[in-house]
């Protein structure tokens, strides 16, 4: 199946393309799958087309609605032909037919993590704040590990300890989220669960005053 993009998402994917100050209008790019592709593995995958069948690689965003509640850009790569045609080989978890891309020409180094960029499309703070979790995370995977091959990092263990506490907040965070609860809601942690302490009041004032005191203190292992 193809992505079913409505007028509203229209709207909220022109939005993203906004705030990513990104030049083209989103396109539906076909996906077409190669024997030796593998999944989430892109870059590999367009290298080894072009190798075989010449054209060249595309860089760009592939575009994700992700659970209601964001719209999201994740980096990604296409295979273009000698008539400027894109064609995606690199099946998506969806399994869809066809994706949502924009173009982004910029060269990309496949030893970096690039983080997501991600947009809130509802009206619940904890939504953001989960966004603010993932982006932090996204920055500690990008300024202090280095990339050993597609699926390990070199991280010291200062750096794995914060990752580990911040994605475990996040979890706390979407867990909230999908049981339909906003910031007025009892927070996550005990002082929520045996006082009723609000999460606006609670972790949801500490997040953003707390995590730039937690990289300072492993800003010594930062690699860029």
């Amino acid at each position: 199946m193809s992505p079913n993009i409505t007028k509203l998402q229209e709207q909220l994917i022109d939005k993203l393309r906004v705030k990513m100050n990104l030049d083209f209008d989103f396109e539906i790019v076909p996906v077409q799958t190669e024997s030796f592709s593998v999944e989430k593995q892109c870059y590999s995958n367009v290298a080894e087309k072009v190798k075989r069948d010449g054209g060249q690689i595309h860089y760009g965003w592939s575009i994700h609605f992700t659970d209601g509640i964001i719209v999201e850009a994740e980096r990604h790569a296409v295979w273009e032909n000698d008539e400027e045609d894109l064609l995606c080989i690199t099946q998506n978890p969806s399994k869809h037919t066809k994706i949502i891309f924009f173009s982004d020409n910029t060269p990309v180094d496949p030893k970096l993590q690039i983080d997501n960029v991600r947009m809130n499309i509802t009206n619940n703070i904890l939504v953001s704040d989960w966004i603010y979790l993932c982006d932090t995370i996204g920055l500690i995977f990008y300024k202090y590990t280095d990339r050993i091959n597609d699926f390990e990092v070199n991280v010291e263990k200062p750096v794995h300890q914060l990752i580990t506490e911040i994605e475990q907040w996040r979890g706390y965070v979407m867990g909230l989220i999908q049981k339909g609860k906003k910031e007025n809601s009892k927070c996550f942690c005990e002082d929520g669960y045996y006082s009723g302490k609000k999460y606006l009041q609670c972790h949801g004032k500490s997040f953003r005053k707390l995590i730039p005191v937690l990289l300072k203190s492993i800003e010594k292992f930062a690699k860029r």
